[in-house]
């Protein structure tokens, strides 16, 4: 019996769940295909992923990179992803492929699989898909990956780079509205609320200091957070109790930080305590104090860089210095710190931003990477890369 490529594209469809990759054909018809499963031990994952059951690894903070190296023709990713059906709200990942970011693909709870790479040529190859938008947004299971092509299979990664890097912060760590530039009033409006689609971890600054050091990156980060407080005054929503999660919005399960040990730990959060006006030094203050202590004892040998700003201004509310405080309370729990003996922790103020603005007066993708710079060159210094 002769197959025509209608046939066959319809055959291959029912095989997919009804989302095949286009592209996944030779002219004597379709590739054929392999199944990798979510727990093969080939896979590389990085950041922060729930492995209870390893057939459906969860996750969803911003940066968790899925990747597999694999010699083949094409790539697909299944997901089950628990976001929304909106692609202005729905999750989105950054593909790179042999190193290079490729195409963004945005995902839904309707659909199953989708198209990494294609017509890739003979060889290995390596194919991350990196998560832009950060844990609210909706948790994402990873179900398997699909190879295409004549003797396709997985093969070993690349070795993981030996530095490593871990940020903590809010909204400025995720990328919030870093894609869209909008200029200040009376020419703009900034305040915007929030859209998944104009968030992007890929280029914000931890992402691309990593990428500049060479460094693989854990990132932790929960818009609205801070370290006292969060933006609306809650102060029982506060990073040093949510650090300890693997799934920000789960209390369980509780990480294991025995999986990851950085060299050395950003901590950029206190800009929420802000948001209601001034928060009480005293509260910051310790609370801040004791989240550097609880890092240092999970931590003993990383560098912990305390970064402020950039969204935060003495020029407003006028009168009340908020960033010549927010500045003097953790440069002082620093120099305490190194007062008592702990030398490898260090002061970085970030360059208070300047218009244009991405969403909600957060910082556009040109502000990231003056940011990434400023970090770069930090870490550098004190860390001799």
């Amino acid at each position: 019996m002769r197959f025509s490529h209608a046939l066959a594209l319809s055959i291959l469809l029912a095989a997919c769940g009804g989302s095949p990759p286009p592209r996944a054909f030779s002219e004597a018809g379709p590739l054929p295909t392999v199944e990798v499963p979510a727990d093969h031990v080939k896979l590389r994952f990085t950041g922060r992923i729930d492995l209870r059951d390893e057939s459906r690894p969860l996750f969803s903070y911003s940066g968790v990179e899925l990747g597999i190296a694999f010699e083949g023709d094409a790539v697909s990713i299944r997901l089950a992803d628990r976001g929304s059906d909106d692609p202005k709200k729905a999750n989105r990942y950054q593909v790179i492929v042999d190193g290079k970011p490729t195409k963004e693909i945005v995902v839904s709870p309707k659909q199953e699989l989708y198209e990494l790479a294609a017509a890739l040529g003979p060889g290995k190859h390596y194919v991350v898909v990196h998560r832009l938008t950060e844990s609210s947004v909706g948790k994402t299971a990873l179900l398997g990956f699909v190879l295409h092509g004549h003797d396709a299979k997985v093969v070993d990664p690349p070795e993981r780079p030996e530095r490593r890097l871990e940020v903590v912060g809010d909204s400025i760590s995720c990328g919030y509205g870093n894609k869209v530039s909008i200029p200040a009033p009376p020419k703009g409006n900034p305040t915007t609320g929030f859209t998944a689609q104009n968030e992007n971890h890929y280029l914000a600054y931890g992402a691309l200091t990593a990428r500049a050091l060479g460094a693989e990156l854990h990132t932790e980060c929960i818009s609205g957070i801070g370290v006292s407080r969060d933006y609306a005054g809650n102060a029982q929503n506060r990073m040093p109790d949510l650090f300890k999660r693997t799934l920000a919005s789960d209390a369980e399960p509780i990480w294991d930080f025995s999986r990851y040990t950085p060299d050395a730990v950003i901590v950029n959060l206190g800009t929420n305590d802000f948001g209601k006006g001034l928060p009480d030094d005293v509260t910051f203050i310790a609370s801040y104090e004791g989240f550097i202590a609880e890092l240092r004892e999970r931590y003993a040998r990383a560098h912990i860089v305390c970064a402020t700003g950039p969204m935060t201004t003495d020029a407003w509310p006028a009168g009340e210095g908020r960033l010549s405080k927010f500045n003097a309370w953790v440069r002082g729990v620093v120099d305490r710190r190194k007062e008592g003996g702990d030398d490898n922790i260090s002061f970085l103020p970030f360059t208070p931003q300047t218009a244009p603005y991405g969403e909600d007066w957060h910082p556009t993708l040109a502000t990231h990477k003056k940011l990434s710079a400023e970090l770069t060159a930090h870490l550098k210094k004190t860390l001799g890369w």
